[in-house]
């Protein structure tokens, strides 16, 4: 029996996707929305809206880049984002519904070395953040592709930040921190999450949704692709 719905969702900007948004609502009717990239100060994020809609919200945001949210049909408590002594507004959790909950926006990690270092730091935290705690789901944009099974077109990707052995390395950290991978306990199929708007035919599975000692199935709306005005990402579904 279902008794919980989670979606993951990088929506490069919730106030442009809040069209998008409320379709999900109406047709999926999630427990939980675990945002990226809300774009937005706390003070501009678009609370009447969720609220109208019976959510709960905790928000991580700062101008113009990153942000992370927690949306939550119940109140949502010990809500934490200082995961590191980074400024840059990509991670935050709560306990929901008798659930930790994670939003994760892993770096890119393409812009210089210093960011592609971060983006290994960034992934080692969360491992040691939820290294030996009970049980947790964590989604997010991971900014990885584990293996060439989850790019449409591997060959294009060679030397990429997003599939490079370190970073894979970083990812598996995450995994050894006893998380699964959802995706692989649902259906094994390698269902792609993020294109790039110049590259609508080179899809990559980049979004997860890890869960440690929850069980359930997981769906790839990969139909939001179509949309008017749509996100280079696609909504990932947990059912517990």
């Amino acid at each position: 029996m279902i008794n919980m719905k989670i979606v993951t969702w990088n929506v490069n900007s919730v106030r442009v996707r809040l069209p998008l948004i409320e379709q999900l609502i109406a047709e999926e009717n999630p427990d939980v929305i675990l945002l990226q990239e809300t774009k937005c100060m706390n003070e501009f994020f678009p609370k009447d809206f969720f609220e109208s809609h019976n959510y709960h919200l905790a928000i991580h945001g700062q101008k113009t880049y990153n942000g992370v949210a927690i949306i939550s049909k119940y109140p949502i408590e010990n809500v934490k984002w200082d995961l590191d002594d980074s400024t840059e507004a990509r991670y935050i959790e709560g306990f929901t519904n008798g659930h930790y909950v994670v939003s994760a926006y892993v770096p890119c990690g393409n812009k210089s070395d210093e960011a592609y270092k971060y983006k290994q730091e960034f992934l080692g935290s969360i491992a040691s953040r939820w290294k030996g705690e009970e049980s947790a789901i964590i989604g997010g944009d991971f900014n990885v592709a584990m293996s060439d099974d989850d790019m449409q077109t591997p060959a294009k990707w060679i030397g990429s930040v997003l599939c490079t052995d370190e970073v894979r390395n970083g990812m598996q950290k995450v995994f050894d921190a006893e998380f699964d991978d959802c995706h692989e306990i649902s259906d094994g199929k390698n269902d792609f999450t993020w294109w790039d708007y110049r590259r609508p035919n080179e899809g990559l599975r980049i979004d997860y949704i890890l869960s440690k000692n929850v069980s359930g199935k997981l769906k790839t709306l990969q139909h939001y692709r179509k949309m008017e005005r749509p996100s280079d990402h696609v909504p990932v579904m947990f059912e517990i």
